[in-house]
């Protein structure tokens, strides 16, 4: 049984009941880091069952990103570490048992990969880097929609009723990737 959610509790409620009080009443700032820290460690046991979930969207997504800018620059680059990259992915996204440590290395392979081809596309024909910039461009929806649904508890969205359901952003790219480039 893993006790990681009852450890994270105790060590709050450790740093409040216990901590808190030995401050020196005349040191603001270390009641406010404090607080800080017990507020992210709570932010952080509301997170916990979905961390490898999140780490399977992120892989997932990056296999989608790599998939439109291949397709962006397929007549204009090399796209051999693209295609790499996303047939990893491929392989990690079908593994049902892929740790969140290699979901992780995905990637970040991934992600390199559409890195070099960003960093290149400049000294591209204009055509060839505007494709670039819109494949990239259409892939953030997905993204932004999870980073702002994963720190919504922390509360500094600007619209939080807009924000889509952790749940549902997780399902969408849960065994899906073949469709997430679409």
């Amino acid at each position: 049984m893993d006790h990681s959610d009852t450890g994270l509790r105790a060590v709050c409620k450790s740093l409040t009941d216990v901590i808190a009080p030995s401050l020196p009443a005349d040191d603001p700032l270390a009641r406010e880091q404090l607080g800080l820290i017990v507020h992210y460690l709570g932010f952080l046991r509301s997170r916990l069952d979905h961390l490898h979930a999140r780490e399977r969207f992120q892989l997932a997504d990056a296999r989608a990103l790599a998939a439109r800018v291949r397709d962006a620059a397929q007549d204009a680059l090399d796209t051999a570490a693209l295609e790499s990259a996303i047939a990893a992915a491929d392989e990690l996204l079908a593994d049902p048992w892929a740790s969140t440590r290699d979901l992780r290395e995905g990637t970040a392979r991934a992600n390199h990969a559409v890195s070099e081809i960003v960093q290149s596309a400049p000294g591209l024909p204009a055509e060839a880097s505007r494709r670039i910039a819109l494949a990239v461009i259409a892939g953030t929806e997905d993204r932004i929609a999870m980073e702002r649904a994963w720190y919504l508890p922390m509360g500094l969205d600007p619209a939080p009723a807009e924000v889509p359901p952790l749940e549902d952003l997780l399902r969408r790219h849960a065994g899906h990737h073949e469709t997430a480039a679409k």
